[in-house]
């Protein structure tokens, strides 16, 4: 059982989420070539509106929407800041930085110090208080949401010891069904404070593999992951989102 003081540490609307929007889509200009990747409609909403409504029912408030190409349409969109009940801000990279290098620009408008960054373009059953509670327990420096997936292969996988700890980060040899991360990282915001300014940087590239062993820890949530990157992933979103 948490003590109150951990408890109190285990509470989601204590943290500020960062959302990784910036995103060319180059692989859905054919389907989508008016607007980012993230606001691209499913069921007639903008995927992103879905990941924020999911998030606040989470007990989430405070976003930030790290954005990039056309994030003019994002910011017009979520023009004010108590959109839905929420507080949005927009932080726009000047050029493409790479998730981690967006992450890190759009700390100048985070003050917790623990974020939870999601990628825009994915979607997953979320259970932020289960991550929080993982995070907390472990003392972890970062914490991963796994999706369970068919194929392990196309993302790479993740393994993970019966502590919680990862031992093996995105692994692409391993083939058939299994782990994999699903876009959802929680950190304690001395880790990007560390980071040294070097241009772009890959969170799941560069980023994560260095802590493997070191403060890695995942938990595995089961239930439909929806990665609209592709064309037939976005064909087949709509019906997946009114799964999750």
């Amino acid at each position: 059982m948490l003590t109150d003081q951990r408890a109190s540490s285990a509470d989601s609307s204590r943290l500020d989420c960062v959302i990784l929007a910036g995103s060319l889509g180059r692989r859905l200009q054919g389907l989508v070539s008016d607007r980012p990747k993230s606001m691209a409609l499913v069921g007639g909403r903008p995927f992103l509106e879905l990941l924020i409504v999911a998030l606040k029912q989470q007990g989430l408030c405070r976003f930030v929407l790290a954005t990039g190409h056309r994030g003019e349409q994002i910011e017009a969109h979520f023009g004010r800041r108590d959109w839905a009940g929420t507080d949005i801000t927009c932080s726009r990279e000047p050029e493409p930085l790479g998730t981690g290098g967006a992450l890190q620009l759009a700390l100048r408008h985070v003050k917790a110090s623990r974020i939870l960054a999601i990628n825009g373009d994915s979607y997953c059953r979320l259970d932020v208080p289960a991550l929080l509670r993982t995070h907390v327990e472990a003392a972890a420096e970062i914490t991963l949401q796994l999706a369970r997936v068919d194929d392990r292969s196309r993302y790479g996988a993740v393994l993970v010891d019966a502590g919680g700890r990862v031992t093996s980060f995105g692994e692409r040899s391993q083939k058939g069904p299994g782990w994999v991360s699903a876009g959802v990282y929680l950190f304690q915001r001395a880790v990007l404070d560390a980071l040294s300014p070097q241009g772009p940087l890959s969170i799941e590239t560069d980023l994560i593999p260095r802590y493997v062993g070191r403060g890695l820890h995942a938990v595995g949530i089961p239930g439909p992951f929806i990665d609209i990157g592709t064309p037939d992933a976005y064909r087949t979103a709509s019906t997946m989102v009114a799964r999750v």
